[in-house]
């Protein structure tokens, strides 16, 4: 079977999505692999800190009120160490004003809880695409 460019982009697609609660976690890193990318967790952003340091991610997933390390300093040491690789943040606490809030912070994407599971895959193939990372 011959690889199209989509399916080569996808294959090289690795999210890191981090979350406090399991329960979210888990149906973030569902939602990314169904959509065929690979996903690694983490439960607070210092824990997201290491794997992203020491790993290869192509996107962020991160809530914003964690313990440790919420989502926004998370974020500023993403973009700081790597400026290309987007970033989504989802809360439960927020309003249209605090995603314009995050969206200053260099969040590249914002989604209140509870959120459509088809909001949150429409939302990460359209920041990918606007890194131009899928096709």
């Amino acid at each position: 079977m011959n690889a199209t460019p989509m399916s080569k982009a996808l294959d090289c697609i690795n999210v890191l999505v981090v979350d406090d609660q399991d329960c979210l976690v888990d149906l973030l890193s569902d939602i990314v692999e169904g959509l065929g990318f690979s996903s690694e967790v983490a439960h607070d952003g210092q824990e997201a800190l290491e794997k992203f340091q020491g790993g290869n991610f192509q996107m962020v997933i991160t809530d914003i009120k964690m313990p440790r390390m919420d989502g926004i300093q998370l974020t500023k040491m993403v973009k700081r160490d790597r400026p290309d690789v987007p970033v989504i943040a989802i809360t439960g606490f927020g309003n249209e004003e605090a995603g314009e809030d995050l969206r200053s912070e260099q969040m590249d994407g914002f989604l209140e809880k509870p959120f459509r599971i088809a909001k949150i895959e429409g939302m990460i193939c359209e920041v990918l695409r606007g890194y131009n990372l899928i096709y």
